[in-house]
C-alpha cells in the first residue's frame, strides 16, 4: 500500500526538460522507461521511493523553470539558484533513476551501456543493465508471459477480474503498451490493491478495481480521442526469487477458458487498425509476439507484406526490434516478400545489418534478401555494417560470399567507409579479404567472388523481391 496520496501531474513534460537539462536524449516522451523503472520499485517494495524521487524532480525543475523565465537573469549558468538546483538533481539516486529511464527508454543510443543493439520491446534484456542493487538481491527480473490480443472493455475488463481471481497473494507486475504508450499495472495480492503507473499521471496511485478499465483506456486516449477498445501488449514480471510461485499462478489463468477466450484473436480483432494503420500482425512484429503473428498468418491468413503508414511491413518490424522468432515465422509464410523496403528505402536486411544483429541477418540471407540494395541515404546493407564497425556482420557476409568490394549508391565500397569511421579491425579484415579476391588474378580483373550468391550486377536498381535459387545460379553463371 502506498503511503501517502499525492497530487497528480498532467503530463510529463517537466520529467522530459529535467532530463534534458541535464544532457540525456530524451525526445517527447519517456513513457516506456517510467514504466519499466515503476515495476522494478513495486517488485522490491519501493513504490514510496519510486514517488518521492517524481515528486522532487518535479518540484525542483518547476524552481529551474521559473528562473529560465525570469528576464532580469542575464548568465542563467552562472545563477547560484540555478547552480543549486541542478545539483540537487545531480543527486547519484536521482542520477540513477534517470540513467535507468533513459536505458529502458533509449536502448538502441545506449548500446555502448548495453552491449549490443536493444529494442525497448526487450526491457527484460535492458534491466541486466538497469536493475538495482536491490532487484539483483531479489534475483532479478524476469519477464514469465506476454498476451498480445485487441480487448473492448468489457473483455479488458474480465482480465484484471481473472488475474485478482488467480492472483492469491503474489505480487503482480504487468506492463501495458498500446498506441505508442506504455503503462504499469501492479496488483498486490497481500494487500489487494491496484496501483497504475502513468507517465502522463504520476506519481504512481491506488486505483479501485471497478475503475481499473476505464483508467487504462484513459491513458491511451490522453491526446483527446476517447474510445473502448483497442490492441494491447501484456507482458508479466516477477523477481527471480518469486518466479517459481507467479508461473504456478499464471498456469492456473491461462487453464481458464474464460481467460483463453478473452485472449482468442478473431478475425475482426485481427483486422482493426490504429491511427497510423498498424493492424494486430505489425503490434506482434513490434512486440515480439511469434504465437499471434502465427494465428494471424494461419488461421486468418492476413497479408503478411501488408504496410503501415511509414511503408513499414510486419517482417521489416521484426528484423528492426530484433525479434528472431516472430521474423522467422514471418518468413516461413510464402507469400512474405523479403526485401520489401520502408519510405526511408531500407530493408529488413539493411536494418538488421545497422543493428549489427547476427542471427537476424543471416536469417534474411538464408531466404535470400539482397544485401546489395541502397536505401535512401545511399547504402546498402553490407556498406552500412562497415559504416558501424559491425566486423561480425562482415566476416558474416564473407561466409554468405556476398561481394564485399561494391560501391553503393554514394560510390563507397564497404573498406571505404571502414577507413573514414577509423574501423581498424573491419579495415584488416576487408584488406585481407581483398588481397584473397585479387590471388592469382590479372589486376584488372574485379575483385568478386567466383561462386558469390550474391554477385549481382553493378546496377542499383531493386530487383524482385523473391529471387529464386535458380535466378541466382543464373546470375552468378553469367558473372564467370
Amino acid at each position: 500500500m502506498l503511503r501517502a496520496r499525492l497530487e497528480r501531474y498532467h503530463g510529463q513534460d517537466y520529467f522530459v526538460s529535467a532530463m534534458q537539462e541535464l544532457g540525456y536524449k530524451t525526445s517527447k516522451g519517456m513513457c516506456a522507461g517510467l514504466a519499466q523503472m515503476a515495476i522494478q520499485a513495486f517488485l522490491v517494495d519501493e513504490l514510496d521511493t519510486f514517488n518521492e524521487r517524481i515528486v522532487y524532480i518535479h518540484d525542483t525543475w518547476k524552481k529551474i523553470a521559473a528562473l529560465k523565465q525570469d528576464k532580469s537573469i542575464t548568465n542563467l549558468a552562472a545563477n547560484s539558484d540555478y547552480q543549486r538546483l541542478m545539483g540537487n538533481l545531480r543527486r547519484i539516486d536521482c542520477l540513477a533513476f534517470f540513467d535507468g529511464i533513459e536505458l529502458y527508454q533509449k536502448p538502441d543510443e545506449n548500446t555502448e551501456f548495453l552491449g549490443r543493439h536493444l529494442s525497448q520491446y526487450k526491457p527484460a534484456e535492458i534491466s541486466i543493465t538497469a536493475r538495482s542493487r536491490k532487484l539483483s538481491a531479489k534475483g532479478g527480473l524476469y519477464q514469465l508471459e506476454h498476451f498480445l490480443t485487441y480487448y473492448t472493455a468489457e473483455e479488458l475488463a474480465g482480465f484484471f477480474s481473472l488475474l485478482e481471481k488467480h492472483a492469491g497473494n503474489e505480487k503482480i507486475a504487468m506492463s501495458f503498451s498500446s498506441n505508442n504508450h506504455r503503462i504499469s499495472v501492479c496488483y498486490n495480492g497481500r494487500t489487494k490493491k491496484w496501483i497504475l503507473i502513468d507517465a502522463n499521471q504520476l506519481p504512481a496511485h491506488e486505483v479501485a478495481l471497478k475503475d481499473l478499465t476505464e483508467r487504462v483506456f484513459a491513458a491511451y486516449t490522453f491526446n483527446g480521442e476517447a474510445f473502448d477498445s483497442t490492441a494491447i501488449s501484456t507482458r508479466i514480471y516477477s523477481t527471480g526469487n518469486s518466479r517459481s510461485n507467479v508461473n504456478q499462478m499464471l498456469s492456473a489463468l491461462k487453464s481458464d477458458p474464460e481467460f483463453q477466450n478473452l485472449l482468442t484473436i478473431t478475425p475482426s480483432k485481427a483486422s482493426h487498425r490504429t491511427k497510423d494503420k498498424s493492424s494486430l500482425l505489425h503490434l506482434a512484429a513490434r512486440y515480439g509476439h511469434a504465437e499471434s503473428a502465427d494465428t494471424i498468418l494461419d488461421i486468418i491468413e492476413f497479408n503478411p507484406n501488408d504496410k503501415k503508414d511509414s511503408e513499414e511491413t510486419p517482417l521489416f518490424i521484426a528484423a528492426y526490434h530484433g525479434h528472431f522468432d516472430t521474423a522467422k515465422r514471418l518468413l516461413e509464410n510464402d507469400s512474405t516478400q523479403v526485401d520489401l523496403a520502408n519510405d526511408e528505402m531500407e530493408t529488413p536486411l539493411y536494418v538488421a545489418a545497422k543493428n549489427g544483429d547476427k542471427k537476424m541477418v543471416e536469417l534474411l540471407l538464408r531466404h535470400y534478401s539482397d544485401p546489395h540494395l541502397t536505401s535512401k541515404a545511399k547504402s546498402s546493407a553490407v556498406t552500412i555494417a562497415a559504416e558501424k564497425g559491425h566486423l561480425h556482420i562482415l566476416k558474416l557476409f564473407s561466409h554468405y560470399e556476398v561481394n564485399l568490394f561494391k560501391s553503393d549508391a554514394a560510390g563507397k565500397t564497404p573498406l571505404d567507409y571502414a577507413r573514414e569511421h577509423r574501423h581498424q579491425d573491419s579495415i584488416n579484415f576487408l584488406e585481407q579479404e581483398l588481397r584473397l579476391a585479387y590471388k592469382d588474378k590479372p589486376a584488372t580483373t574485379a575483385p568478386l567472388r567466383k561462386h558469390s550468391l550474391f554477385a549481382s550486377s553493378m546496377s542499383h536498381e531493386r530487383k524482385p523481391d523473391l529471387q529464386s535459387q535458380n535466378a541466382r545460379k543464373r546470375q552468378k553463371t553469367s558473372r564467370q
